[in-house]
């Protein structure tokens, strides 16, 4: 007989497969543990069976000269039947078969079927009758649940090839193994657990490593490759795997990006930027800030795929790799993160909820460079601080406005605090506002702050007067030199 397979809460248990011999010694197996029995003797395996299939007579105390001794109590009969289907005159029929003569204390009859209220109740009816004084009816739900006890598990692997206590052995052993890989790598990646840390994932099919001629195919689907970790996740680690430049404004929901993957070069290579590279990167800086992000693509590798760990890498590879089964298309990753960074938080955008509008070009070319501005432009240290460490927050020069500024002019910063130290801007944007405009929206500490830098650069301007909003990027002079 095959073994069957089966779970707890959809495959049912084939009893009808069973010998009718064999389904007997299952129901006298379950009846083991009903009683203290005195003796459990497997009547119709002999042939001539009175009736009935088995036969039990419980445990009672006596005495035998004087001495406590156990005799043969109260008498059970069983009738096991491995009928398909059992109804209500076919029950009655069974009990007025076997009880033709001395009536049982207890009486059970077992059957791999469903049985109606009806059936129930002739069983129930019929043994009163009788004088029967414990009865019990067990229908295929109620041997299923028996033989799902942990108690009778081995019962259950005996008949029918299945052990659930093997199973949470088994499924025991899997959450140890991801416990131990988890806790491994949580040392290992201990120096940067959350961003930054250099992996190489490897196929652990391949045999050919580190020759990656040996693949045809291999730069479309690498049989190893290095990934930064961004984060433990509770199933794995995340890993990123591709960033693009893009556009993003929240507040009218429109994205884009340009499908040129910018991570291997900038993180992995550390090489500097091809030409197509620098252009867009160029054009990026040139959007407003509000609007700069990143789209950013992370893989997870379950810690359950992890297969080995070698912590030490080797003389190509001085890192950490790990040796995953790669499955098809997705390689190492079981599932993957899409996200949108745009420096001061991370955020998904939904296509249902926004529309991909065309911001970048198909092709980026070389931006513009205006006029090189010879003035210095003297900043207070704090004022010159925020420009040089914090641009992405204080994104914009005030200038006045009898200044000649236009967009993709290139100004100089100097420090008040060092003079010859310089910073060089291009201008992305000019607005012409008044300075209360600017001011309104910000908290008191915000306007002080932005106070100093306008007073610093339009000569103590009132709050009635405007002067030029200049959103700018940094440069170098290397970038605009040739155009000067």
């Amino acid at each position: 007989m095959a073994k069957q397979k089966l779970s707890r809460t959809t495959n049912p248990i084939h009893f009808e497969d069973l010998e009718p011999h064999s389904f007997e010694s299952l129901v006298r197996q379950l009846l083991y543990d009903l009683r203290d029995w005195a003796t459990l003797e497997a009547t119709g395996q002999g042939g001539a069976d009175d009736g009935y299939d088995a036969r039990a007579f419980e445990k009672a105390s006596g005495s035998e000269n004087g001495e406590p001794s156990q005799v043969e109590g109260n008498l059970w009969m069983i009738q096991c039947k491995r009928e398909h289907k059992l109804g209500p005159t076919r029950v009655k029929d069974i009990i007025e078969e076997s009880i033709q003569g001395e009536v049982p204390y207890g009486f059970i009859l077992a059957a791999p079927t469903n049985f109606s209220k009806k059936s129930y109740d002739v069983f129930r009816d019929t043994l009163r009758e009788k004088g029967v004084m414990e009865f019990y009816l067990w229908g295929k739900p109620t041997l299923e649940d028996m033989l799902y006890f942990p108690k009778n598990d081995r019962i259950l692997f005996t008949f029918f090839g299945v052990s659930f206590v093997s199973n949470r052995k088994s499924r025991a052993t899997e959450v140890r193994a991801v416990v131990t890989t988890k806790n491994k790598l949580q040392k290992i990646l201990q120096s940067s657990p959350h961003i930054g840390q250099r992996i190489l994932v490897r196929d652990i099919k391949d045999t050919y490593y580190p020759k990656e001629s040996a693949y045809p195919d291999f730069s479309k689907e690498p049989k190893w490759k290095e990934y930064f970790v961004t984060a433990h996740h509770p199933k794995g680690l995340r890993v990123k795997m591709h960033k693009y430049y893009a556009s993003v404004d929240e507040k009218k929901k429109q994205f884009d990006y340009f499908n040129l993957d910018t991570l291997p070069r900038e993180e992995i290579i550390n090489e500097p930027p091809k030409q197509e590279e620098s252009y867009l990167r160029d054009f990026h800086q040139m959007l407003p800030t509000a609007h700069q992000a990143d789209y950013i693509v992370e893989g997870l590798i379950k810690y359950e795929d992890i297969l080995v760990i070698d912590d030490q890498g080797d003389a190509k590879y001085e890192m950490p790799h790990l040796y995953v089964d790669f499955r098809g298309e997705n390689g190492p990753f079981c599932g993957f993160f899409e996200y949108f960074d745009n420096g001061n938080h991370q955020f998904k955008i939904s296509p249902n909820d926004c529309k991909q509008t065309s911001v970048f070009p198909e092709k980026v070319a070389e931006i513009k460079w205006g006029v090189i501005h010879k003035k210095n432009f003297v900043l207070p240290r704090v004022i010159f601080s925020d420009l040089e460490h914090r641009l992405s927050h204080y994104p914009n020069l005030y200038l006045p406005t009898d200044l000649n500024i236009n967009k993709f002019d290139v100004i100089t910063t100097e420090s008040e605090s060092e003079p010859g130290r310089k910073e060089y801007f291009q201008i992305k944007s000019v607005i012409k506002k008044k300075v209360k405009d600017i001011l309104q929206p910000l908290p008191e500490y915000e306007q002080q702050r932005l106070m100093e830098h306008i007073t610093a650069l339009c000569d103590n301007p009132k709050r009635s007067d405007s002067v030029l909003v200049c959103e700018v990027r940094r440069v170098y002079e290397h970038q605009f030199k040739k155009h000067n």
